[in-house]
């Protein structure tokens, strides 16, 4: 039975099974070993009575955060050009996120960066009308954070948000091809049902005008 903690004391009987949350990417028993995903993992300390409960190994380092506040365009600007390789308008950037169904932004804490500033080493949103369609698209990760299992916990929030929200079921995504390995690692497939299209030129000729207007086909 997992109670919460006292605070730690000397010598605590740690027992020799490390625990791990979804986002850690390794296991193994065990303390003479370092683990890879340091804000993943947890062990159970044996405290009086026979009881039991669960101390985090190492404080978390990072913050997943839907806040306006939290966003800083020109860092995801930055981030955007070097993963996706595409650049933004930042007004543009909030914008878009204002007018996201779900988004999230990832910021590391300041032990994890020089100086005061946070910043931002992730990002995803996901776009809906609520009830039918839900797509995700935009999730990067710095290249320096990444295989931390970031990306996977950033689709997850999207995910979960949508469910709590009452939103679709399903999700669907569209990655570029820089990203089509990731989504793929986390259980995205290709639907032979559908294609994705993109529009090219002018949505209706004059011919096509002049038949809309006066209600007659061409």
């Amino acid at each position: 039975m997992a109670l919460a903690c006292p605070p730690l004391r000397p010598s605590p009987k740690i027992s020799p099974q490390w625990m791990r949350n979804w986002s850690s990417d390794s296991w193994f028993n065990g303390s003479t070993q370092t683990p890879k995903v340091r804000i993943s993992w947890r062990a159970r300390v044996n405290i009086s009575g026979g009881r039991s409960c669960v101390w985090p190994l190492f404080p978390s380092r990072y913050i997943y955060s839907s806040d306006m506040t939290d966003v800083d365009p020109v860092q995801l600007r930055e981030l955007w050009a070097k993963t996706l390789k595409v650049r933004r308008d930042p007004v543009k950037i909030l914008k878009s996120l204002e007018h996201s169904f779900v988004f999230v932004v990832v910021l590391a804490r300041e032990e994890e960066v020089e100086g005061t500033q946070t910043k931002i080493v992730g990002v995803g949103r996901l776009i809906s009308d609520g009830a039918f369609i839900a797509t995700i698209c935009d999730v990067a990760v710095d290249p320096a954070y990444q295989r931390r299992g970031i990306g996977r916990k950033i689709v997850k929030y999207l995910v979960k948000a949508t469910e709590k929200m009452d939103g679709p079921s399903g999700f669907a995504a569209f990655p570029p091809p820089l990203a089509r390995r990731f989504f793929w690692m986390i259980g995205f497939r290709y639907d032979k049902k559908f294609y994705f299209m993109v529009y090219q030129g002018k949505l209706l000729d004059n011919r096509d005008a002049n038949s809309l207007d006066s209600g007659t086909k061409s």
